[in-house]
């Protein structure tokens, strides 16, 4: 029992964000694992309102990468109260038109509210936990993917 906490701390401890990715294929079974442990994660009410779709083809990564670029000139240019330098910002759009972000795979999570579970007076409240929910499960997905020595790297992005 403690050899598995101390695998789990060393997990959670040395859990880092990375942006620049191998090439190399993802087995099937790693991404299916993945998956089984983002669905593991507790969820309000036992909603289970999110859902994840498995990208791998050479297209549609190409369209998420660019996705993430346009989120990354949002966030610079409109999210942050304070603009960054703009040899800051030619120099980050480079790295990201360079392959930064750019994943073998990209596992796409995302919240469905179409089947509620609340009345309609706590829609916001019903709102929030299903992204709290989707939140603990992308993270119980980066702890498995860290786990397993994946380069992985945690990026939501909110659009309302």
């Amino acid at each position: 029992m403690l050899h598995t906490y101390n695998c789990f701390l060393e997990t959670l401890l040395t859990r880092t964000s990375i942006r620049w990715y191998k090439p190399d294929p993802i087995p099937r079974s790693v991404v299916e694992k993945l998956i089984e442990a983002a669905t593991r994660a507790p969820t309000a009410s036992a909603g289970e309102q999110w859902y994840f779709i498995v990208v791998e083809s050479d297209s549609k990564r190409k369209a998420i990468h660019e996705l993430l670029k346009r989120a990354h000139e949002v966030y610079i240019k409109s999210v942050l109260r304070q603009p960054l330098p703009e040899n800051f910002v030619a120099k980050w759009m480079a790295r990201i038109d360079g392959g930064i972000y750019y994943a073998p795979l990209y596992i796409v999570a995302y919240v469905d509210l179409r089947r509620r579970l609340y009345s309609d007076e706590y829609d916001e409240y019903e709102k929030l936990m299903a992204i709290q929910s989707l939140s603990t499960a992308i993270e119980n997905l980066i702890l498995a993917a860290w786990s397993r020595i994946l380069e992985q790297c945690g990026l939501v992005y909110h659009y309302f």
